[in-house]
């Protein structure tokens, strides 16, 4: 009686009419930061070998029926106003058991925002594996002779791999991203001896099928860089530095994978290495030719990690189109066929999902927060639970998590990924237990059509994450007005459940 009481509350206050639409992304570069970091490894194979699916998630041991508590916690969300918002609210939260402790529109397909990205990042660990590293190779059309000369051109051979990076990039626009560097892949190439190539770089970029664009995405998300064009073959996460009156600015590259011959062939020529022709790109998938150097991407966790945490849309894009060539299909549809073969396990509404990118950019995705939910609980009780949950952001603690839940009971207890277009809010979690009996939520919120609305939505997920750390932990002592907290906080009214038992 009480679940069907709460979700008959919960879908009265969430569900309300549709807005007008518009969006905008998170940006693919971030400003200047601190720290870079790359490690190196053993170079992978080019191929890989794409396991089945796990037949069923590892589960952990059944947890208790839901408390009373809170049910009525969860229930009292809906007493405040300012997380009521308007547009339509997909709503779910489940136990580890796999208990549905509240729903609303929960399996209704909504856009979903970056929360795409858990998607995306849960295949890429299934399929591919935490220590796949994506190779980017040099060949040279003919063998260098003694004096170092190749007679013929350098292929730069893309693999995919979404984070190489000039020394300028890494320098001046983002230390932080991990990072495979374009000048350990020249010094290599030096250190076989070329002094000359008579004819050009040219940047091969043919191990993903030619679609720059995904289905969905809005034209101004090239210009605004809220994204760069898809590629086998990127530098610089796909834009183009320039300096313009003194100062560092950026722009998609209009040919990624020209634009990687080009910077290959700068840092070349900066290593007295003679080059007599401009770079170029070409399409060749049976290209032949002497492989003089390659080099590694950092590890897949770690760039999952930074995806995650920051939200970042060329990688989440870059990693989501290899899947589709790791499985023979190299194209976006082809990536969307692994992404659902990947999590074939997962319980879910996979009728009603539509996957058109790996970054949540697209207007044609959709997703509903009952898979996501699913897909949480799927993972956190598998064999990649301590990964998974600790590629995420923590509440009050790191990325865009970092102001989420800040000075709250739920900080540091909460990992999330966050979801923002312009009329779209999305929060997807779990809230780890003591021995794996955790708590998982989604919230995904569309057709906000004002700002309070766009504000009452990104609460209705803080309180619902709150309401489930009270109840893993209990209150910290009384909350009052005298704790500079108002009386009628989230936290006072959760905690006034327990302390009127």
């Amino acid at each position: 009686m009480a679940v069907a009481l709460l979700l008959a509350a919960l879908t009265a206050v969430l569900v309300r009419p549709a807005t007008a639409q518009a969006e905008a992304g998170t940006r693919a570069t971030a400003a200047p930061t601190a720290r870079a970091g790359i490690s190196e490894a053993p170079d992978a194979a080019t191929q890989v070998v794409i396991p089945p699916p796990p037949a069923a998630p590892v589960e952990p041991q059944p947890s208790t029926a839901p408390s009373a508590e809170l049910m009525s916690r969860l229930a009292r969300v809906q007493e405040f106003r300012q997380v009521t918002p308007g547009g339509r609210v997909g709503l779910a939260v489940s136990d580890t058991a796999g208990n549905q402790l509240a729903a609303a529109r929960a399996e209704h397909p909504m856009v979903p925002a970056s929360t795409m990205k858990l998607v995306t990042a849960a295949a890429a660990l299934r399929l591919l594996g935490p220590h796949h590293r994506f190779v980017t190779r040099v060949l040279a059309t003919a063998p260098p002779d003694d004096a170092g000369v190749i007679d013929g051109d350098l292929v730069l051979v893309g693999g995919g791999d979404p984070v190489l990076h000039t020394p300028r990039f890494i320098r001046r626009v983002n230390r932080e991203r991990p990072a495979t560097r374009l000048q350990l892949l020249a010094n290599r190439v030096t250190r076989t001896g070329v002094t000359r190539v008579t004819g050009r770089v040219i940047g091969d970029p043919s191990i993903l099928d030619h679609e720059p664009l995904a289905d969905g995405w809005r034209g101004d998300y090239l210009t605004s860089l809220n994204t760069s064009r898809s590629s086998g073959l990127t530098v610089d996460a796909g834009v183009r530095l320039f300096t313009r009156s003194g100062t560092l600015r950026a722009e998609a590259a209009a040919d990624p994978a020209q634009r990687a011959a080009l910077e290959l062939t700068k840092v070349l020529v900066d290593r007295d290495v003679r080059v007599d022709q401009d770079a170029t790109s070409r399409r060749d998938e049976s290209a032949g030719g002497v492989e003089i150097a390659r080099i590694s991407s950092p590890p897949l966790s770690e760039l999952l990690a930074h995806l995650l945490q920051t939200s970042d849309n060329h990688l989440a894009d870059g990693i989501f189109r290899m899947l589709g060539a790791a499985t023979g299909d190299a194209t976006w549809q082809g990536s969307a066929a692994a992404v659902e073969r990947a999590l074939a396990d997962v319980d879910g509404e996979w009728d009603a999902v539509q996957i058109a990118d790996g970054s949540g950019l697209s207007r044609a995705n959709r997703l509903t927060a009952g898979t996501l939910v699913h897909l949480l609980r799927t993972m956190s009780a598998g064999p990649l639970r301590d990964r998974w949950l600790g590629l995420q952001a923590t509440a009050g603690e790191s990325g865009t998590m970092l102001r989420r839940l800040h000075d709250t009971q739920a900080e540091g207890r909460v990992v999330a990924k966050t979801g923002t277009l312009r009329d779209v809010r999305s929060m997807a979690g779990t809230v780890p237990g003591m021995d794996g009996d955790d708590h998982h939520f989604a919230v995904l919120a569309n057709d906000l059509g004002r700002y309070a609305d766009v504000v009452a939505a990104r609460r209705l997920a803080d309180v619902l994450a709150l309401a489930l750390v009270v109840e893993q932990d209990g209150c910290r002592g009384p909350i009052t007005v005298a704790d500079k907290r108002p009386a009628r906080s989230p936290e006072a009214v959760l905690c006034s459940v327990q302390a009127s038992r």
